[in-house]
């Protein structure tokens, strides 16, 4: 009986442990060979250090180490180069409409070199973990800031659990994907799985309140504002907060989270005197409303793409 007993606690306990441990072994191993970032194998033991993940198709992984007070030292910069980085969602992507290819950021008029971060379906939160991610090793001159129709992906993803044991499940969940590579790798791409069958397993509430609005835009702002700060820390020069028009605003219609963002750009703005607000519609005439400049409610044509592009090369130009 007592050999029984113990052969269970093996089957059990004992095996499944030891099991996980090898996995999460070789989870760092691969990801290391992957990326060749060491911070990988400290990932979960160091609280400071983050993995980003958007398309593993594409290699980008992004393993970061942030300093306790989110700067960083900048090493072996030319100082010749000077490069534009922009970072949004799908509308600051090359795709959709009649330009698959293209983005207005291949549009802008500019001598210097343009790094486009966007990605499709992403908000504030990725980012800035992408802007900490790039600043360890290299600095722009300028920073495009276009994240804005995403941002309230924050609200509906913050799913609070009246149910306890979904609750809990779901702090478990999040305990192990902090502190587990392989863990957080097998959820990361059971998740991209589905995305690909067309079913979204994430746990959003649908519902959208003024709280909801108040909680995605205020934290639209305290990541806008640690970009911000890791901008200035860094010394590069021009930060802009990009709103691109949309099918609704250019006939003078906003949709509702907009008051509550641009009460923080104008908070941010007012914050820091080197971060400047393009609001892109403003600068649209007559002429240019009448024209076809989406495919749906906010991805814009090739003409949209090139007249976004000529709004945002002329207000950081001058």
């Amino acid at each position: 009986m007592y050999f029984k007993k113990i052969n269970l606690v093996k089957i059990f306990l004992i095996l499944p442990i030891v099991y996980f441990l090898i996995f999460e072994i070789i989870a760092r191993l691969i990801v290391f060979i992957f990326i060749a970032n060491a911070s990988i194998f400290f990932y979960g033991f160091n609280k400071n250090i983050n993995i980003t993940t958007h398309s593993f198709k594409n290699k980008e992984i992004f393993v970061t180490k942030i300093n306790d007070n989110a700067s960083f030292k900048i090493n072996k910069i030319k100082s010749s180069d000077s490069e534009i980085w922009i970072f949004g969602g799908s509308t600051s992507n090359n795709g959709f409409c009649d330009s698959k290819k293209l983005s207005w950021v291949d549009f802008l008029e500019t001598k210097s070199k343009v790094k486009n971060f966007s990605k499709n379906g992403i908000y504030s939160n990725y980012s800035l973990k992408i802007l900490e991610h790039k600043l360890q090793y290299e600095k722009p001159n300028t920073i495009i800031w276009a994240n804005k129709v995403n941002e309230i992906l924050y609200s509906k993803r913050q799913a609070s659990f009246k149910n306890v044991i979904l609750k809990n499940i779901h702090s478990i969940k999040k305990t192990f994907k902090n502190n587990s590579v392989f863990f957080y790798f097998s959820d990361e791409i059971v998740i991209r799985v589905f995305d690909k069958l067309g079913f979204n397993i994430r746990l959003e509430n649908p519902k959208l309140t003024p709280k909801s609005y108040d909680s995605a835009s205020n934290n639209f702002y305290e990541n806008s504002k640690k970009a911000i700060q890791l901008a200035k820390k860094n010394n590069i020069s021009q930060f802009y907060i990009v709103s691109l028009f949309n099918k609704k605003n250019i006939i003078n219609k906003e949709n509702v989270f907009f008051r509550y963002y641009v009460d923080k750009v104008i908070k941010l703005t007012n914050e820091y005197n080197f971060v400047k607000f393009i609001n892109t519609k403003n600068f649209l005439n007559e002429d240019d409303r009448e024209k076809l400049l989406f495919c749906d409610s906010m991805h814009q044509t090739l003409e949209g793409k090139i007249l976004t592009a000529k709004i945002v090369s002329k207000a950081i130009n001058d």
